[in-house]
């Protein structure tokens, strides 16, 4: 599945496109395996703020990998902007997080928005 980064801000939310159908996970851990680090930066957590997705399967989002706790289940067309109301998706916010889409046939767009917290190294 492709996905790519569609918003990253040192310290701060980062937006992430998935298109298309099988399964990624998004590393947290290490700011060398991290798509979401930004330079200097290590993510220790982060939590899911919204979704807005669209497909003919089902989005499954899991935290701890592909084995791990389901978080969301997202079929249909439709947008969950958890942060309006105060609200994040932070279940084991320290853990990877899988995204897949299933289904026979399967096409779909998936927008997730994510709130890191992260630790800084020093630049020079």
């Amino acid at each position: 599945m492709s996905y790519e980064i569609q918003k990253a801000g040192r310290g701060g939310k980062v937006a992430l496109h998935f298109n298309g159908t099988g399964n990624t996970t998004i590393e947290l851990t290490g700011a060398a395996n991290s798509a979401i680090n930004v330079a200097t930066e290590n993510v220790t957590s982060a939590s899911i703020t919204a979704a807005y997705w669209s497909s003919n399967g089902v989005w499954t989002i899991r935290r701890g990998g592909s084995t791990g706790t389901d978080v969301l289940s997202l079929d249909g067309t439709g947008s969950f902007p958890l942060y309006q109301n105060g609200i994040v998706v932070s279940n084991t916010a320290t853990s990877n997080i899988y995204v897949s889409l299933a289904g026979s046939g399967t096409r779909g767009t998936l927008i997730l928005e994510l709130s890191k917290v992260c630790t800084f190294d020093d630049p020079s």
